[in-house]
Parts: C-alpha cells; structure tokens; sequence
C-alpha cells in the first residue's frame, strides 16, 4: 500500500502545483492524506476545490482543531 502524507499551511502559492504532482505520478498512491495546521489563507479552500473537481476519492482531507506545528501535524494524542 501507498500512502502519502501531506501537511499544509499557509501554502496558496504553491499548493496546486504540489496537488499536481502527488496526482499525476506514474504509480498512484492508494491514499493521499492531507493535514491542514489552520492555514489563514485560501490553502484548505483551494484544497478542498481541487479534491472534489478531479473526483479524488482516495484523497483525505482535514483540518486541525488548533495549530500544532509541523513536528505534531500528524501525532495521534
């Protein structure tokens, strides 16, 4: 199984461009799982928008409930 993770913040600038790649490798993952650590800018929207127009249904997305910082994006408490 193929997992990516993907954490996110504050990232509009270059979010599409990432999005792009994770989607258009040659050998696709089994799930993508994205993290937003309450980005203040237009990352979880242009996030959200990109999932659900290229019908990625494999594709996770959240937003953390408070800002954890990149070194706790992803810890299970």
């Amino acid at each position: 199984m193929i997992s990516v993770v993907v954490a996110t913040y504050n990232g509009e600038k270059f979010i599409t461009e990432q999005l792009n790649s994770i989607k258009n490798q040659n050998c696709q993952p089994d799930e993508v799982i994205i993290r937003d650590d309450r980005s203040s800018d237009a990352t979880a929207e242009i996030v959200r928008k990109y999932i659900k127009e290229n019908n990625l249904i494999n594709w996770d997305f959240e937003i953390n409930s408070e800002n954890k910082g990149y070194k706790k994006i992803f810890m299970i408490y």
